[in-house]
């Protein structure tokens, strides 16, 4: 993997991390 791919599934696991915290908050 090279830096800017790390980097960049971090950002998508963030996303989706909150995501899913928003819909648990909402039920």
């Amino acid at each position: 993997f090279t830096a800017e791919d790390v980097s960049s599934q971090n950002q998508v696991k963030a996303s989706v991390q909150r995501k899913i915290r928003q819909s648990i908050a909402d039920e």
